[in-house]
């Protein structure tokens, strides 16, 4: 890439040393914008100046003068170009966007003027740089990640020699481990702004995973220890609720569960009552710098698997109730009756029917032979 005073961005490839122009753009705004930028920073300068002046000639003569300090000086710095490049599906370069200016929130939008428009990429050409952008987008995001992890492993040292410097921490670690490991952590640091100074992300995050494991199981103990009571009551409360909704939907008139699987429910919870117990007794006898016995995702794992047994005997339901044989029986005989008394109705009908229509022929008859 290059660029003159006019700012005329040529951008080239090169190949063994033989540059070739690929594209040619041109920002005929840029020292318009570049000069307005610098006459901010004057006045922004300026007003600094005014209300540096002002703020000084209102304090109280009578009070005791301070000593004087040396004024800050304002900085006035070259606002800085930024642009942005893209390949287009067809092969085409194209600056996207141009902008001049000193910071993020305070930057000028360029005008942007492609001088080659003829200028297209061949398709090896294409895959190259596309290839060439992955890797440096590529490169830029490992960068995060190095310097994300790097940053982490350094104030992991300084959070974890501060914790073990603490007397009250000491027991849970033992007085000579307690020792090792800030003098393990002093080596870590060391190698950290010497050889370790420029490794990828992978080396750190394995570095920190490696030097936090321990002071994990550290923190695990001291938890243990301090919370094991308010642990121990919310437990034994959670098995406690499990007995009441069992007993409820017993009084529902359509809980449908057998004496056997209600049975199942009450000995799952006394089972795990009696180990957790069990595991709480191990406990107490436990010194601070031993590993917990309780394990509260194990403790967790145990109450899931009791909530589900409950919630299966609480949902079943008991069946509707059939109707009995009887009652059937009888309702068939009457439909039965129902039936044969429209048989019979039928012909009566029809019997009606049919003498109505023999009156009427009868008089029809006799009209007839009233006539002369």
């Amino acid at each position: 890439m290059n660029y003159n005073k006019n700012m005329k961005l040529e951008i080239f490839r090169v190949d063994d040393e033989n540059p070739i122009l690929l594209d040619t753009f041109l920002l005929d705004d840029i020292a318009t914008q570049f000069d307005y930028e610098l006459a901010q920073q004057a006045k922004d300068a300026e007003k600094a100046k005014k209300k540096a002046a002002k703020k000084s000639n209102s304090t109280d003569e009578e009070a005791a003068p301070e000593p004087e300090t040396e004024e800050e000086e304002v900085k006035i710095v070259n606002p800085k170009v930024k642009i942005s490049i893209e390949f287009s599906r067809s092969g085409y370069m194209l600056v996207t966007k141009a902008t001049v200016g000193t910071s993020e929130s305070r930057r000028s939008i360029l005008n942007v003027k492609h001088v080659r428009k003829d200028t297209q990429l061949s398709e090896e050409g294409l895959r190259a740089a596309k290839s060439r952008m992955k890797w440096y987008a590529k490169r830029d995001d490992d960068k995060i990640k190095t310097d994300f992890a790097k940053n982490e492993f350094e104030s992991s040292i300084y959070t974890m020699r501060d914790w073990l410097r603490e007397d009250e921490n000491m027991p849970y670690v033992g007085e000579a481990i307690r020792d090792a490991y800030i003098e393990q952590l002093t080596e870590w640091e060391d190698w950290l702004y010497d050889e370790g100074a420029n490794q990828n992300y992978s080396t750190y995050e394995k570095m920190h995973k490696n030097m936090t494991k321990d002071l994990d199981s550290y923190k695990a103990r001291q938890v243990a220890h301090e919370g094991l009571e308010v642990f121990k009551t919310s437990t034994e409360v959670q098995l406690t609720k499990y007995k009441s909704a069992l007993k409820a939907a017993q009084e529902h008139e359509d809980f449908g569960s057998t004496d056997e699987e209600v049975k199942d429910v009450e000995d799952k919870i006394s089972e795990v009552e009696t180990w957790f117990a069990e595991q709480v007794l191990a406990q107490t006898k436990l010194d601070k710098h031993e590993d917990p016995v309780i394990k509260p995702d194990e403790v967790s794992k145990k109450l899931k698997n009791v909530k589900k047994l409950l919630d299966k005997v609480k949902g079943k339901k008991k069946p509707k109730p059939k109707k009995e044989k009887k009652v059937e029986e009888e309702e068939e005989k009457k439909e039965e009756e129902k039936t044969e008394d429209n048989t019979e109705e039928t012909p009566k009908e029809e019997a009606k029917t049919e003498d109505l229509w023999q009156m009427q022929q009868f008089l029809n008859t006799v009209k007839s032979l009233e006539k002369p």
